[in-house]
């Protein structure tokens, strides 16, 4: 992490340590909490067969 000084000039700055990694968040063991709400895709399924016949595919 970097701090601005006055005059505009960058310091680095120590960062602030939680746990054993920087920023990291707790992972569960499984998936099985996980709620389907629609939100994650953004393609709609006609969106998904027009790619399909066009012979398209994802990374």
């Amino acid at each position: 992490m970097f701090e601005i000084e006055a005059g505009g000039s960058l310091k680095l700055k120590a960062a602030k340590r939680t746990g054993d990694s920087l920023d990291s968040k707790e992972a569960g063991q499984d998936n099985r909490h996980i709620v389907d709400d629609g939100r994650s895709q953004k393609l709609t399924r006609d969106d998904i067969e027009t790619l399909k016949e066009q012979g398209l595919k994802g990374q």
